[in-house]
């Protein structure tokens, strides 16, 4: 019997020459931007990646997701996979959103960023670039704001309602003598101060006029008692109101004369 020995030598293939060279990332909540990019120096190599895309060194138009690429030369395979992250959800509040102030007060409005990527840029309808801001309104105020992330992510608008509210102001005198001037007795900035009460006494004491919700135009005394023209004196005043800013009643007190 006869016998041959043959020697055959078994090699590996070389590695696949293939990595990553960037991975972007998706630039704002929710979109699809992300880009991933191989690099080879090798040929001859195929890629199938797992969103369907196939034969390309860069996938682009990506949302955040787990992405891996099966790469092929004929003789060996390899896998490789990644992540394309995405910020968190920009988020913006604004503190306070109503409230109410007095006439001659300063009030601070502040915004809350979360999510998205710092720094951020703030955009006030009154020109403001600042994290918060300090103003003093003559007269009701709407402040808008939206802000823009480094990434170039914007906000929704958000708003904050100021009211501003003036103290009352007490006429003394009023003459409703029919000329179409100074009829009524009035009380500056009642308005403003919807729940309240009105009284009237004269020297005596004895109540001429009361009233609710006292407004200047159809809740008004104009000189009378009864529909009956009283006469020319100096009359004493209680005006009880809820105070809006601090939620409590206070009153003044004080006269007001009738002179024709």
């Amino acid at each position: 019997d006869c016998k041959n020995t043959f020697e055959a030598i078994i090699t590996e293939p070389p590695p696949l020459d293939v990595s990553f060279d960037k991975v972007d990332s998706v630039s704002c909540y929710g979109l699809s931007d992300g880009k991933i990019t191989l690099k080879t120096n090798s040929t001859g190599y195929s890629y199938n990646w797992s969103n369907g895309e196939v034969n390309k060194l860069t996938i682009s138009d990506l949302k955040a997701d787990n992405y891996a690429v099966t790469i092929s030369n004929g003789a060996t395979c390899d896998i490789l996979d990644t992540v394309i992250y995405q910020p968190a959800e920009l988020n913006l509040s604004i503190f306070p959103e109503n409230a109410t102030i007095e006439f001659g007060k300063s009030i601070t409005i502040a915004a809350q960023v979360e999510g998205g990527t710092k720094p951020y840029s703030y955009f006030w309808n009154n020109n403001n670039k600042t994290a918060s801001i300090t103003d003093t309104p003559s007269e009701n105020t709407d402040y808008s704001l939206y802000v823009i992330d480094d990434n170039g992510c914007q906000t929704t608008y958000v708003y904050s309602k100021i009211k501003v509210i003036r103290p009352i102001k007490v006429y003394n005198l009023f003459t409703p003598n029919g000329d179409g001037q100074n009829e009524t007795w009035w009380i500056e900035n009642i308005e403003f101060y919807p729940e309240n009460r009105v009284e009237i006494h004269n020297r005596n004491g004895q109540l001429i006029y009361k009233a609710t919700g006292y407004n200047n135009t159809s809740i008004v005394w104009d000189g009378k008692r009864k529909d009956k023209k009283m006469i020319d004196s100096t009359y004493y005043y209680i005006i009880t109101y809820k105070d809006i800013i601090s939620n409590t009643e206070k009153y003044i007190t004080g006269d007001v004369t009738i002179v024709e």
